[in-house]
């Protein structure tokens, strides 16, 4: 395997990694979405405050995807 292929099989795994983060993060707020329409339905304040909870995970999460994606592109520019 030359040295091309091998760093473009590197990006296309990192890429990969990053997709796979946006996934799991699109997922936990479709989730978050739902329990809080369901807490505000039931009027359930506990419910809403484990998912304002939650919600800091994904802030986190966002954070993190940000960092990954920069660094994709800072060590892929020419």
């Amino acid at each position: 395997m030359d040295s091309a292929a091998h760093t473009l099989k590197a990006f296309d795994e990192e890429r990969e990694a990053v997709r796979a983060r946006i996934s799991e993060m699109g997922g936990l707020a479709e989730e978050a979405i739902r329990e809080a329409i369901r807490c505000l339905m039931q009027r359930d304040l506990e419910g809403a405050e484990r998912v304002v909870a939650k919600d800091l995970r994904l802030d986190a999460m966002e954070t993190e995807a940000e960092q990954q994606i920069i660094e994709l592109i800072a060590r892929r520019a020419p």
